[in-house]
Order: C-alpha cells, then structure tokens, then sequence
C-alpha cells in the first residue's frame, strides 16, 4: 500500500481525500482515478465523493471513514458498490417526487398551505443541485466506461446499466423541477385570485 501512495501526485492525493470533490476521471501513466460523487439525503441534502485508484494489478477504494485504501481487488466489487451508490440517488430523488405529488394534492384540493414557499425552495434548491452533481458524473462515468472498453475484465453492461440509471434519475429530477415550476405558477395565480376577490369586496363596502 505505500507503494500506492508514492506512485500517486500529492495533487490527486488531495482530490481523492476531499470527501466533496467533484466527480472527475483521469488516466495516468501508471494510475488512472476515478471519483464519482453523488447527493444523498439525511436531515439535508449533501454529497459524498467516492474515490477509486486504478493500477495496473488491481483496484483501490479510498476509505474516508478510516483513512485508507481498500483493495476491491475486481471490477466486479467497483460495480456492485457504485451501483448500490446510484440505487440510493434514485430512491432519494423518488422521495422527492413523492414530496411534491403531496404538495400538488394539497393545492388542488384548495387546502390551506401556509408553507408552500417553505417547501418549494427547498425542494428547488435541492433539485438543482441533483441536477448538476448527475449531469456530471453522468459525463464522467461515459468517459470512465469508453476509456475502459479494451480492459479484458471490465464489465461493459454492468457499468453501462449504472450510467442508464444516472441518466434516468437526472431526467426524473427534471421532469420534478417541471412540476416544482408549474405548482408555482398555479400558487401564484390561486393567490392572485383570491386577493382580487379581496380587493373587490373591499370596494363594494
């Protein structure tokens, strides 16, 4: 393992300890990193950034909580740990979906709703952020998968089928967006309605 660290630009060794940095691909002449980082959700939204030295015997993950690399030893480990990753994004990013499919029933059903605003921020804010950090991890995993293509062990359809996830996802926090956009619109003009009828009321007395 310390022959690891020595073979690795301190730079880089930086960017994989950063447990924010964004994700990123690069090749060296006797490494290649790979880090994704991806949003999940506890109280509030943040990221982890998930880092992978590749050389050319085998495959190291950067365990932040002890501090050291772990070898994953196969392709097949990196997979099924990136893919556990990016199954969390997509239940998080459904989460919020069900979070706004109960705003929107709130509205229809001309319930009172005094924190609207409350949620739709937050919730816009949140997306927004999705958006960008699966946009380019997206990009990365493409170029991940394209540069590994000739490797004999790498596992094309896996890798494949995880980056069909990360664009389903980003596509499915769009289409929220979209809703978040048109709940707006219809706040506004409820809103808008009712203090029209206000201010007429007001007129007549």
């Amino acid at each position: 393992m310390k022959h690891l660290y020595e073979q690795i630009d301190r730079f880089h060794l930086l960017d994989v300890k950063n447990p924010t940095h964004p994700s990123m691909f690069v090749e060296e002449a006797s490494y290649d990193i790979l880090i994704l980082t991806l949003p999940c959700k506890e109280k509030e939204l943040k990221v982890d950034a998930y880092a992978f030295v590749f050389d050319a015997n085998t495959y190291y993950y950067y365990d932040r909580k002890n501090g050291e690399f772990s070898d994953f030893e196969t392709m097949q480990k990196v997979y099924e740990f990136l893919n556990e990753k990016v199954n969390i994004t997509m239940k998080m990013v459904a989460s919020l979906h069900e979070s706004i499919d109960w705003m929107e029933e709130r509205l229809y059903e001309n319930a009172s709703f005094g924190s609207f605003m409350r949620y739709w921020l937050g919730h816009k804010k949140d997306l927004s952020r999705i958006h960008r950090l699966l946009s380019l991890a997206e990009d990365v995993l493409e170029r991940f998968i394209e540069s590994y293509l000739r490797e004999e062990d790498f596992l094309v359809t896996h890798f494949k089928d995880v980056h069909e996830h990360l664009e389903r996802t980003n596509r499915s926090v769009l289409l929220a967006s979209e809703k978040l956009g048109n709940l707006y619109n219809f706040y506004t003009s409820r809103n808008n309605e009712r203090m029209n009828k206000t201010i007429y009321l007001l007129t007549i007395f």
